[in-house]
């Protein structure tokens, strides 16, 4: 597997699936997202809706305290944030994996 980059996390975890990019508008429906990692530039409080649906969150922007990481947490949802270009890195992608080890978030290829 190759690296496409990093990013932060709040827990260890390892899971394989398919990526999906969050448009900013946020016109894609959670259900469209449902059993994806999902991908997006900014992780504002829209993405509670998202929370439920996707295996997964990763976001280029934010901290391990911004409100999507602390909402992810809590619902038991996997949320990698920092990850800068990670939307652009999956494009093309079938099926990526990502991994939390020690605070630190990888998505790989």
């Amino acid at each position: 597997m190759q690296l496409l980059t990093e990013g932060k996390c709040l827990w260890d975890f390892s899971l394989s699936g398919e990526p999906i990019v969050l448009p900013d508008d946020f016109s894609l429906s959670p259900e469209a997202c449902r059993g994806k990692i999902v991908f997006t530039h900014v992780p504002t409080p829209e993405i509670v809706l998202y929370l439920r649906e996707a295996l997964a969150i990763v976001a280029e922007t934010g901290g391990t305290l911004c409100h999507a990481a602390v909402l992810a947490l809590e619902m038991g949802c996997p949320i990698i944030v920092a990850a800068k270009d990670s939307s652009i890195a999956v494009e093309g992608k079938q099926m990526v994996t990502i991994c939390g080890k020690n605070g630190i978030g990888g998505i790989y290829a």
